[in-house]
């Protein structure tokens, strides 16, 4: 796991702090993976974004896990945002964007 650190200090407080900085994602078999955190914290800022509004059927079904139609991001890793908020990430090939949202979030109604 790689984090980005934050660009504060943080103050001397009494309590534990579980994780600091930001998970920006694994390195697995060679090349690396964003992790969902990094998208959350920055998707907005991403070049590559789907952009899905909360009429959309496809927010639903990406909630739930499933793959959806790419209709704005190109192929590659991109950012899924539901009127403009980030929901999490995906990686597009031939149109369709897999689903990389954490299982224990989603959806399943």
């Amino acid at each position: 796991m790689l984090l980005l650190p934050p660009q504060i200090k943080l103050p001397d407080l009494m309590c534990r702090v579980v994780r600091c900085g930001v998970v920006l994602g694994t390195a697995r078999k060679g090349r690396f993976e964003p992790g969902h955190h990094i998208f959350m914290a920055y998707g907005n800022q991403c070049t590559n974004q789907e952009q899905l509004t909360l009429d959309d059927v496809r927010t639903s079904a990406w909630l739930r896990g499933e793959e959806i139609d790419a209709h704005t991001a190109q192929n590659g890793w991109c950012a899924v945002l539901v009127d403009g908020f980030p929901v999490g990430g995906g990686k597009v090939s031939g149109g369709r964007v897999k689903n990389h949202y954490p299982k224990a979030l989603r959806n399943l109604k």
